[in-house]
């Protein structure tokens, strides 16, 4: 009360000068507070900002990674239709033969021998849409070491699916050492040594046939 009578005895220049101080120290406060809410709310806003960013990150990652785990899923289903293509039919023993022995003649791979294991088909697997056989075939022969590998490589690409087992190979047989295949190959000086090789190719065979329900 002291205080609002002291100002109302100061003459009217004092009083106004008291009351422009008083709204400019309000709406300095007044200021100053809103100024921190915003600065506040900017914050906020930052790390908002920041978290979205990292989520974008993250998002944008893990899309590139799908996009990675789907190219290599294309790539195992495209691999899978090429080897499930050269999976024969049971029926088609015969003509495998003939595939073998063509391209042993297109590889100067001269075979000595060549028939059906005395084994004979063995089971494999079976699925809802087929059973899988392997049908082991012998070959024995004499040749040079990169024919050999040649006709393994044309083979295989080729309209078979087959695995190599047993595989014998001795080197220099003499008797061997005349033939027209082991003169070329030496004076070409590629395969100068004659090998007798003896080989199991198992080839893989499948029965599509549906099963009759009794």
């Amino acid at each position: 009360m002291n205080l609002i009578r002291q100002i109302n005895n100061l003459d009217i220049k004092a009083r106004y000068g008291i009351f422009a101080a008083c709204v400019l120290l309000a709406a300095g406060l007044d200021y100053a507070l809103f100024l921190r809410l915003q600065i506040n709310d900017l914050e906020k806003i930052n790390e908002e900002i920041k978290t979205l960013s990292a989520d974008t990150a993250r998002v944008k990652g893990d899309i590139q990674r799908i996009n990675g785990i789907k190219k290599g899923l294309e790539g195992m289903r495209a691999r899978l239709r090429e080897l499930n293509d050269k999976i024969r039919s049971v029926d088609e023993v015969p003509s495998i033969f003939e595939e073998i022995a063509g391209t042993a003649n297109a590889s100067g791979f001269k075979i000595d021998q060549l028939d059906p294991s005395k084994e004979g088909r063995q089971p494999l697997m079976t699925t809802p849409d087929a059973k899988y056989y392997v049908l082991p075939i012998v070959i024995s022969a004499h040749c040079g070491y990169h024919v050999f590998g040649r006709f393994l490589n044309k083979l295989e690409q080729g309209s078979l699916l087959f695995l190599v087992q047993d595989l014998r190979m001795e080197g220099n047989v003499i008797a061997n050492m005349s033939s027209p295949d082991y003169r070329s190959n030496r004076d070409s000086g590629k395969d100068a040594g004659v090998l007798a090789v003896q080989a199991t190719l198992k080839v893989v065979l499948a029965d599509r046939t549906p099963e009759t329900k009794p």
